[in-house]
């Protein structure tokens, strides 16, 4: 389905005004990064709050670029930790190094202690084998109320 090129300015603001970057705009509806920024300029004359939060998104992308351009460069252990730090599920930080088990652990355990959460990782080592016993109780503690 065609849409105007009506529609296609009105779509461009909305998006604009939801935070969307130019790029991402573009990606979605199909015209020019000039065109863009023509509607832009036209509707937000003087809306220097709207500028200003375009800048900072350029800016945001850039910095991300830069970040990820520098961990190119690092060993997979300071990248396990970027990306345990990022929240990146741990399957996805095991698969994108290719570390066998022992390696994840030690990384991931490293990292817990880096964030003062050793003790955590204290209480697994103790645990290992019982730890499925050890959480059954933590449920039956926390449904009991004794918290």
């Amino acid at each position: 389905m065609l849409i105007s090129r009506k529609e296609k300015e009105n779509l461009v603001i909305q998006l604009a005004y939801e935070g969307k970057t130019t790029r991402e705009i573009a990606k979605q509806v199909h015209i020019s990064l000039r065109d863009i920024g023509s509607i832009i300029r036209k509707v937000t004359e003087g809306d220097d709050a709207f500028i200003e939060k375009e800048k900072q998104n350029k800016d945001t992308e850039e910095k991300e670029k830069e970040k990820q351009e520098r961990l190119k460069f690092l060993s997979s252990h300071v990248q396990s930790f970027q990306m345990f730090k990022d929240r990146k599920p741990h399957e996805d930080v095991d698969i994108g190094f290719d570390l066998d088990t022992d390696t994840f652990l030690y990384y991931y355990e490293d990292y817990l202690r880096l964030l003062k959460m050793g003790w955590l990782v204290g209480i697994y080592n103790d645990l290992k084998n019982d730890f499925p016993i050890f959480f059954c109780l933590y449920k039956r503690i926390k449904k009991g109320g004794l918290e």
